[in-house]
């Protein structure tokens, strides 16, 4: 017998919502990776294309830096932890910070720290902060560095002009960090590796 759960992915979207629609979306992300987890296949359908995840074992060297991107709730973070070793206590957590100039501080001074093994989380609000303050993000951070950020380029293209300004700054940035380290894309709770 073929049984086939159909969900629909609205976990690649700028906007930040309200608390009740992320507790939905959370709920959603969290049933998506549980059936994946048991099912025999996983098959994302982008532009009328099949793509199938499949678990693969992706290890990282210590000094090995990483960009780890996907949407919402994909289970990047637990990837990070889990899969690549590193400490819940040396994961930054961009999206606690309320004054963007505070953010863009801190994001500074972990660039310029030369400890690696570090993982910068919710990487999309420390671009929107730079958005919101016209400054230019730092792309240059040390060895061993996890870079962490939700994709936010699918859904309705915002109205606000820097709202639009935003999805395209940090598409812009996503695409240069990704040429300068090893890149995973989570989906569903499975991590692909994305080669050129």
């Amino acid at each position: 017998r073929l049984l086939a759960v159909i969900s629909d992915g609205i976990y690649s979207d700028s906007v930040i919502y309200d608390e009740y629609t992320q507790k939905y979306r959370r709920a959603l992300a969290m049933t998506d990776r549980k059936i994946a987890g048991i099912a025999d296949e996983t098959i994302e359908i982008t532009a009328g294309r099949e793509v199938r995840h499949e678990m693969t074992v992706i290890k990282r060297r210590s000094d090995e830096s990483m960009f780890v991107t996907g949407g919402a709730f994909q289970g990047k973070t637990d990837f990070i932890v889990e899969e690549l070793g590193t400490k819940k206590e040396d994961v930054f957590d961009c999206s606690g910070f309320a004054d963007p100039k505070a953010l863009i501080r801190e994001v500074g001074n972990l660039a310029s720290d030369k400890k690696g093994g570090r993982c910068i989380k919710h990487l999309e609000r420390y671009i929107y902060a730079c958005c919101i303050q016209q400054a230019d993000p730092v792309s240059d951070f040390p060895n061993g560095t996890v870079l962490c950020g939700n994709d936010i380029f699918c859904g309705v293209v915002p109205i606000d002009a820097t709202e639009r300004k935003y999805r395209e700054v940090c598409g812009r940035y996503y695409q240069k960090i990704a040429s300068k380290m090893r890149t995973v894309r989570a989906f569903c709770g499975i991590a692909t590796e994305l080669v050129n």
